[in-house]
């Protein structure tokens, strides 16, 4: 829990303390409210929590960095390029397959890897040009579409 003044806070707490105070900022750029607070961390030392509300929200977000140099939309950007690859590796594990390779040969586990990255780039691309379809549904539709024709051919 973050201590404030020697003062364990829990994140409820924590905003209530913060709109007493009235210290609510505004970043124009990503139309949020937000506050900004650097506190002392039990076992990581000084953290800077942001505690913002994104447009057409009711909730409150909670952020913490450990870099206390680091400007509210500077940690955002940070933020927006991981959350990017977890999402990436997400959809890949989820819907390609990624990590289920059974092959012992590395050479195998390599081409499974970059084939799958290489499927995705296609998906993304594909979906990005044409209708905003879930990529899931898309790689069913490529992948399972194929081998439902191949069927029906044999049959």
């Amino acid at each position: 829990m973050p201590c404030i003044e020697g003062t364990k806070l829990n994140a409820k707490e924590l905003h209530a303390t913060l709109k007493t105070e009235g210290n609510e900022k505004r970043c124009r750029k990503l139309n949020t409210r937000y506050f900004e607070m650097v506190v002392q961390y039990e076992s990581v030392g000084d953290v800077t929590l942001y505690l913002c509300r994104f447009p057409y929200q009711k909730q409150w977000r909670l952020f913490l960095s450990t870099d206390t140099s680091l400007s509210f939309l500077a940690m955002m950007e940070i933020y927006a390029m991981r959350w990017m690859i977890e999402v990436f590796f997400k959809e890949m594990k989820q819907h390609l397959r990624l990590g289920q390779c059974q092959s012992r040969d590395f050479d195998a586990q390599i081409a499974h890897v970059t084939t799958c990255c290489i499927l995705y780039t296609f998906l993304a691309y594909f979906r990005r040009v044409n209708a905003y379809e879930s990529l899931g549904g898309l790689f069913e539709e490529s992948f399972f579409g194929n081998q439902l024709q191949n069927f029906n051919k044999t049959s």
